[in-house]
């Protein structure tokens, strides 16, 4: 739905403030699942469950009810910024469906790169979401509540500085000063260097809080610049079927998310110690550095010729159509 309502240069911004979602949600979530588990309302542990189902509820009816797949669809666009989205997005199909070209799909580099970086990006976010709390509490020796508000202070920093990050990258290409291709690889170099270098000062920290975390609201704040990377590549390869990729790499990122926390399990079962955390931290930071460096050498931010292989061979054949040919 973002490559078919925001223009390519715009992406960066409200790509951020979409996904930027996550980062605020699971501040809200840490924050008033610690104190709900704490208090007596509805039996304790069990209405962090309850509470956050209605808001899912909620926000689905509000979701059905305002929110068009479409411009052409949304009573209330004018004709005016239907015409610019139109103008801008000719690579974006209207209505009829393409076939969706799997080969292509499977054999694009600059895709196996946006699926290389969500495997380590959701592996590092979800074993930290997940564990940071374990972490906090063994190691560093924080009550329940103190640890819901530091588990939370990490992303709440990622949050502000994705915001703050997006805004920076717009204006530069808004003015011609950086392409979208080097705003994609900035902000991943960004996101996965800085965390990974984050997570590596954690080996050294020992049972220093203060330094542990200081180290983990840093890798977190770089975190937020991921929004503006990746995240945004679907549609700049292929806003036809932005959709259709995005969910092949949020399943892959879903698969190592659910691997990050049992890795983690297994290793520090019988042995909460911080040489046992080292290793959970390294692993992550290892997978930072590899899927980061993919990432960089083959990503690409122009429309892939797969995006409408119809158009693709029709210009082809014009092509051939109107060539001419000197005689030998």
């Amino acid at each position: 739905m973002l490559a078919t309502w925001v223009l390519p240069a715009e992406r960066s911004k409200f790509s951020t403030i979409v996904y930027s979602g996550f980062q605020i949600g699971t501040v809200v979530g840490l924050v008033a699942s610690g104190w709900l588990c704490s208090s007596t309302f509805l039996g304790g542990w069990p209405s962090a469950f309850y509470v956050f189902g209605a808001c899912g509820l909620v926000w689905g009816l509000a979701w059905c009810c305002f929110v068009y797949e479409r411009p052409e669809e949304h009573p209330g666009l004018s004709d005016a910024d239907l015409r610019m989205l139109r103008l801008h997005q000719e690579s974006v199909k209207g209505k009829e469906i393409l076939p969706i070209p799997w080969l292509s799909i499977a054999t694009s580099l600059p895709f196996w790169a946006i699926m290389a970086t969500s495997l380590g990006n959701d592996y590092g976010f979800y074993t930290l979401l997940t564990e940071l709390p374990t972490y906090l509490h063994d190691i560093q020796h924080f009550d329940l509540d103190k640890n819901g508000m530091l588990s939370a202070l990490p992303y709440l920093l990622m949050w502000v500085f994705s915001l703050a990050w997006a805004a920076l990258v717009d204006v530069l290409t808004t003015r011609d000063k950086v392409t979208i291709v080097t705003v994609r690889r900035l902000s991943m170099a960004v996101s996965l260097y800085g965390p990974m270098i984050g997570l590596i000062a954690m080996c050294f920290v020992n049972c220093n809080a203060v330094l542990a975390v200081a180290a983990l609201c840093l890798s977190g704040m770089l975190s937020g610049a991921v929004n503006s990377g990746y995240l945004c590549s679907h549609q700049d390869l292929a806003p036809n079927f932005a959709g259709t990729l995005l969910g092949i790499t949020n399943t892959l990122g879903a698969l190592a998310g659910i691997a990050g926390p049992a890795v983690t399990g297994a290793i520090i079962q019988g042995r909460e110690s911080i040489w046992a955390w080292r290793e959970v931290f390294l692993i992550s930071a290892g997978l930072y550095l590899v899927t980061c460096t993919f990432y960089l050498v083959f990503i690409s931010a122009d429309v892939q010729p797969w995006n409408d292989l119809r158009r693709s061979r029709g210009q082809s054949n014009a092509d051939d159509k109107t060539s001419t040919y000197e005689p030998i």
